[in-house]
């Protein structure tokens, strides 16, 4: 949704001391000016880009209040670090999501070995519930090892990026043995994955390097 052209100056004009993210309304925000509140629907993906472009606590402060961990931790890779550690608490509570977003942060891992020391869970599983029924689990890992095997034979270059973070993944304690809710684990997946002229090379690879972890 976009922003209106009321909240939008507001906001280029960096006052964000003015807007307020009601609690029991987190779509909306309230704008107080000479001494009423009004309200306005937003935010679109323009208004992540202003408060990290502001770089202050104030405009932080917005962010956290109207998205959810799940939600601030997909846009982690635009952030500078001194926004990372302001919204670290909430960012732990998402290890899985954090960390993935991260990875894709233009190949460096400085801000993935921050977040690693400030106690975030590599091995953390997400799983995705509809209606009740388990539709995905995974850790990190097993999401790397798939991945890998996607792009092997349509991307060489991203599947070489995958091998990178896998490595990194088991350098940093990442367990090729941790079963998802589904009780699968990255190494078991890799073992019972069918051998094709196409992906054996990729696949005697990894195994090579979980069996080192196992």
């Amino acid at each position: 949704m976009e922003c209106t052209p009321k909240l939008r100056q507001l906001i280029c004009e960096g006052r964000w001391s003015k807007i307020r993210v009601p609690e029991n309304r987190p779509e909306y925000v309230m704008v107080r000016e000479n001494g009423e509140e009004e309200q306005f629907v937003a935010f679109s993906y323009w208004l992540v880009q202003r408060v990290v472009a502001a770089n202050c606590k104030e405009a932080w402060d917005v962010y956290r209040a109207f998205f959810r961990p799940r939600e601030m931790a997909s846009y982690v890779r635009y952030m500078p670090l001194r926004m990372l550690n302001y919204l670290k608490d909430d960012l732990l509570k998402e290890s899985y999501w954090t960390l993935y977003y991260l990875s894709y942060r233009r190949g460096d891992q400085t801000e993935m070995d921050w977040f690693l020391s400030e106690g975030a869970d590599i091995n953390e599983i997400h799983t995705s519930l509809h209606r009740g029924v388990i539709c995905s689990s995974s850790t990190l890992l097993l999401y790397y090892v798939k991945r890998c095997i996607y792009y092997h034979n349509r991307n060489p270059l991203e599947c070489e990026k995958h091998i990178t973070m896998i490595e990194y993944l088991l350098e940093h304690g990442a367990d090729p043995l941790l079963e998802n809710r589904l009780g699968v684990s990255p190494l078991g997946w890799l073992r019972d994955v069918s051998l094709t002229d196409v992906n054996e090379a990729i696949v005697r690879r990894m195994l090579e390097m979980l069996e080192r972890w196992e």
